[in-house]
């Protein structure tokens, strides 16, 4: 978030969730003076300088972001200018709360969300099972209530991913760290489900190392009948 000074400070949880560069996009983006409640240009130019963020990387986060349905870029003008709508009701709770709209003060919490389906029940299932699959495959306990990890969680599958991908991700991170004494305290959701989660899902599976296999290991001795040789050295 902007201050009168001019500095932008930044929920430390937005970028556990979403990584630096979106953080930082959606803290100046939300806070710039003159947006309304409908839309507002902001130049590419003028965004690297307020926050750093070049042209390319500008590009890289509107693409994640708008994915995520947390805004709209369009362009219109002449010259052409480039405008954002933020949509509100989808941002992350660590940054709805200080970035609320003129309608959004004058309508009740309560009105806006009695319109709705509420999807809390559904995700807390699919989280339950996400977090007991984890224990069940590392051994570990961990549980199935805690915030962070639900948050993790929820950010993952707002981004499109199912829990075949959760499982997948697990099942594979378990093969390769569960026998890496190096890696293996790395086994825990806040990493299987950080930013890196996409990497983790595609990334080829790492079985065990295995020694190589000695050609004399499977060698069977020849098999010998004593009695007959002593038997056909007396005859001789």
């Amino acid at each position: 978030m902007s201050d009168t000074k001019g500095k932008l400070i930044i929920d430390k949880k937005l970028i556990e969730n979403y990584g630096l560069n979106i953080a930082v996009f959606l803290s100046e983006l939300i806070t710039k003076p003159d947006k309304t409640d409908t839309s507002f240009e902001y130049s590419i130019n003028e965004f690297e300088k307020n926050t750093g963020l070049g042209r390319w990387t500008q590009k890289q986060v509107i693409e994640k972001i708008t994915k995520l349905d947390f805004i709209q870029v369009y362009i219109k003008g002449c010259p052409p200018k480039r405008y954002f709508k933020i949509n509100y009701e989808n941002l992350p709770d660590c940054i709805k709360a200080r970035s609320q709209t003129p309608q959004q003060e004058k309508t009740p919490l309560t009105n806006v969300q009695s319109d709705k389906p509420n999807p809390k029940p559904n995700f807390t299932s699919q989280a339950k099972e996400i977090i007991e699959y984890f224990n069940a495959k590392a051994n570990t306990k961990y549980k199935t209530d805690n915030k962070k990890t639900l948050d993790l969680i929820k950010v993952r599958i707002k981004e499109g991913f199912t829990l075949d991908d959760f499982k997948t991700v697990i099942d594979k991170k378990v093969i390769e760290w569960s026998i890496d004494p190096n890696m293996y305290k790395y086994l825990r959701p806040m990493t299987l489900f950080s930013t890196k989660f996409e990497s983790y899902l595609n990334q080829p599976i790492k079985t065990p190392y295995q020694k190589p296999i000695n050609k004399f290991q499977n060698f069977e001795p020849r098999k010998y009948d004593f009695e007959e040789i002593e038997r056909l050295a007396m005859e001789d």
